[in-house]
């Protein structure tokens, strides 16, 4: 299954595997403190989870996905919001000298495959920034990976009288790897969620933004600016590209 298979294969559940989730304020929120003119680029941008709640604030959204299906999906929720849809791969140019800010929320950058294009994501974002616009950068900490979830691992996700969730995960930390596949099982049959990631260790992506000609400014375990801990098991990552 090619990458956009994938991810189409992905949409139509996608906003149900985020439910319980309540970070979209304070995602909104931490964005706010960054942005004047309200224009933002959102990598991975999904059905919208966080690009909705940023246009209800009256924030310029434009949203760049692989996926044709979440595309569509976006586009039918967004209605009149200023929320503007690109398909095409994140790591792509898209635009120039033109955001206050670029958010890659919910470990978006991992979904590159490997330190190439993700350095390249990062040089294009720094292209796309205006003097001293700000690059948010949200993602699981890899001591998860490393750690807790090393090797191979399967799991109960949830379960009922008449379904089945299971979550399978390989994890590689030879190439900074993991693969996992999530099942639903029903009476209808069998469904499968299967997802890659490649992740980026802090030190790494510091030195990846600063090639990208971007400074880091603050980092933490949440939007809110919790300390990075030894437990953390996500770091937000906040770089400025600097004043001209």
């Amino acid at each position: 299954m090619d990458e956009r298979e994938l991810w189409n294969s992905w949409a139509d559940s996608y906003d149900e595997s985020f439910l319980g989730k309540s970070d979209a304020g304070d995602v909104v929120r931490a964005v706010q403190q960054y942005t004047t003119k309200g224009l933002l680029l959102e990598l991975g941008v999904g059905t919208g989870r966080i690009a909705i709640p940023l246009a209800k604030e009256g924030i310029h959204v434009d949203g760049v996905d692989f996926s044709e299906r979440m595309a569509g999906l976006l586009r039918q929720k967004a209605g009149g919001l200023p929320v503007s849809v690109i398909v095409g791969d994140m790591a792509d140019r898209h635009g120039q000298d033109k955001y206050e800010v670029v958010l890659a929320a919910h470990s978006a950058l991992t979904l590159l495959q490997s330190q190439q294009e993700q350095l390249r994501c990062l040089q294009n974002t720094a292209a796309a920034l205006v003097p001293g616009g700000h690059l948010l950068v949200e993602s699981m900490h890899p001591q998860v990976f490393a750690g807790k979830l090393r090797g191979k691992s399967i799991n109960v996700r949830a379960m009922g009288a008449d379904y089945l969730d299971v979550s399978a995960t390989i994890v590689d930390t030879s190439k900074q790897t993991a693969t996992f596949q999530d099942v639903r099982m029903t009476e209808q049959g069998l469904k499968f969620f299967p997802c890659h990631v490649r992740w980026i260790w802090p030190s790494e992506l510091d030195l990846m933004t600063q090639i990208a000609g971007l400074e880091l400014v603050s980092r933490g375990q949440d939007w809110r600016g919790t300390a990075v801990t030894s437990e953390s098991s996500q770091v937000i990552s906040i770089y400025q590209k600097p004043h001209e």
